[in-house]
Formats: C-alpha cells, sequence, structure tokens
C-alpha cells in the first residue's frame, strides 16, 4: 500500500509548481497588448548656415554722365550706355586716362564742334568698331557722335575723335554712331568757338561694370595709347 503523502508537503509542492507556471509564461514572449515602438532613428546633424549669396556675376552698369568743361562754360552729357557700351566703353576711358584734358576743340561750323584729343598727340593705332540705335538719330541738335575714318555705316570709328551737333542733322541717321546725348548746356556748345580748350571731362557715375564687360578691349585700347 502505496505511503500517503503529508499534507503540509503536498501544499507546498502545489504552490511550487502554481509558480513555475506563472514564471514560463511571464519569459521573453512579447506582450499582445503592449505596442511596438520602431526603432530609434540617428540624432540629425546640424545644417552649416549659409552665408550670403556670392554676388551676380554680370553687374548691371548704371547711368554715366561726362561733365565737359570748356573756357565757354559746362556741357553735361548722358552716356547711352545700353544703346552703345563699346562706344562709351572707350569714351569713359579716355575720360578716365585724362585724355581729353587741355584737348582743343577743331571743328567750326554751325553744325558740330569736334576735338580729336590733345595738341601734339597722334591718335592711337587702335580701331573701334561703330554702333547704331534706331533711338538715336541726328533729327535734332544735342548729340554727341563718333567721326568715322571713312565713309560708310560700316567703316570703324576714329576712337578719340568725338563731336557734339547743335542742330538737326538727318542725313548723318545710321551713317554716324551716336553714344551719348547732351541733358545740360547746349547752348553752351553753341557758343563754343574753334581752337577753344577743353579744360577737363570728368565722369559722373560708376564706369566700373562698363569696364568690366570691356575689360579685353580696354587692355588693348591703353596698350595702344602707351605705345610712343
Amino acid at each position: 500500500m502505496r505511503a500517503l503523502m503529508p499534507t503540509s508537503f503536498r501544499s507546498i509542492l502545489a504552490i511550487a509548481s502554481l509558480a513555475w507556471v506563472i514564471a514560463s509564461g511571464c519569459g521573453d514572449k512579447p506582450n499582445a497588448t503592449a505596442p511596438i515602438m520602431p526603432p530609434a532613428l540617428p540624432a540629425e546633424e546640424p545644417r552649416p548656415k549659409r552665408g550670403p549669396a556670392p554676388p551676380s556675376a554680370t553687374v548691371e552698369q548704371g547711368e554715366l554722365f561726362a561733365i565737359i568743361e570748356t573756357a565757354s562754360g559746362q556741357v553735361k552729357i548722358k552716356l547711352e550706355v545700353r544703346r552703345a557700351p563699346r562706344l562709351c566703353a572707350n569714351f569713359a576711358n579716355l575720360v578716365d586716362r585724362k585724355f581729353y584734358d587741355g584737348a582743343r576743340w577743331t571743328g567750326h561750323t554751325f553744325v558740330i564742334r569736334q576735338t580729336s584729343g590733345v595738341d601734339g598727340v597722334p591718335l592711337p593705332a587702335y580701331s573701334v568698331r561703330p554702333e547704331y540705335s534706331k533711338d538715336l538719330l541726328f533729327n535734332e541738335g544735342g548729340m554727341v557722335g563718333m567721326a568715322k575714318v571713312l565713309d560708310g555705316a560700316n567703316q570703324s570709328v576714329r576712337p578719340t575723335t568725338f563731336f557734339l551737333t547743335i542742330k538737326g542733322q538727318e542725313r548723318w541717321n545710321l551713317d554716324y554712331p551716336i553714344f551719348a546725348t547732351i541733358v545740360e548746356g547746349l547752348s553752351v556748345a553753341k557758343n563754343i568757338t574753334k581752337d577753344e580748350r577743353i579744360s577737363s571731362i570728368r565722369l559722373e557715375g560708376d564706369p566700373a561694370p562698363l569696364f568690366a564687360r570691356f575689360a579685353r578691349e580696354r587692355t588693348e585700347w591703353n596698350a595702344a595709347l602707351d605705345r610712343p
């Protein structure tokens, strides 16, 4: 006959078995009711601060004027930098070099007053292509043009010879190139006499964008002007 376990021992065994079952159910198995968390993302690196935008490669040329001082008074011209940029760059370069200071007016008619540089200084050995615009015509006085080497619309201009008109000359339209207009002092231009001197010409405005645009040509022009 099988010996019976004491009651106290059976109670202890039952409690131990129940504890093992509970422990087995609470192992590594995921809890069905617990939310599944996404994996943590790596910390975002701080973005470098952007500096100011670099300046544009090309800067638009603002308004540019030239003040011509003569014994008769002052003449102010506006350079037409949008319609004749190359001619304006050439003229502005000559003014910047003070090429015309002391020059005399060689023309003496009721049409034009013309100068070609300081006495005794030969014309430089470089040429500039003419530029024409239908918005710049000799229909009235107050135009500033460039003389040409020879007759013909496609001929190069004499790079240091400019003239002022004091009345309309329609026959010159799209033949002689215009690079500036008189905005002040047309009456002074009418009173300029032959052999009168130009005291000085100075620029009003910043020619740097124009010089930058024609940097290569300007180097060639200055080399010719510096040549003995």
